[in-house]
């Protein structure tokens, strides 16, 4: 319990640090969904990035749903999952190569027996994603393989 607190914590703080308008941070912000073996959305932040934008280091926080095949072949689990990572995207124009490393919390819920899910397990797992992006100012389109997603698609856009 008291490492669930401490994330959420860390979460909450660095998502704060994030949203603070000042010449530290570029301002840029993406929202987008992912679709693979685990759907989820993401709202990323871009910390740094060179003059010319062939280089952008960012902040992701996505969180999302794991279906039950991931894990278990019967219907009576369900996992959730969220996730802090940094990011690196390299290239020129709108075509990059993206890497993210980080952390996430996935939660385990099983069936009680009356239609109802009560927490069965926790822990802490990494997230990871290689792939390619192609973003223009207003949108942001992916694909790739990573942990937990396996192979993924992602749609979204940028303000």
């Amino acid at each position: 319990m008291k490492k669930d607190t401490q994330l959420i914590k860390y979460s909450v703080c660095l998502l704060l640090l994030l949203s603070i308008k000042s010449d530290i941070f570029a301002q840029k912000n993406g929202v987008y969904a992912t679709a693979g073996i685990y759907y989820s959305l993401s709202y990323e932040r871009v910390l740094h990035t060179t003059d010319d934008e062939s280089k952008l280091i960012y902040a992701r926080f996505h969180g999302g749903n794991i279906p039950q095949l991931f894990y278990a072949s019967d219907d009576s689990f369900k996992y959730r999952h969220v996730g802090l990572s940094l990011g690196l995207l390299v290239g020129k124009s709108n075509r990059k190569f993206e890497c993210n490393f980080g952390a996430g919390h996935i939660w385990t819920f099983k069936e009680n027996g009356s239609s109802e899910f009560v927490l069965d397990d926790k822990d802490i797992i990494p997230n990871v994603n290689i792939g390619y992006r192609h973003q223009t100012e207003s949108t942001v389109f992916r694909i790739g393989v990573g942990v937990p997603e396996l192979l993924y698609i992602s749609l979204g856009f940028r303000f």
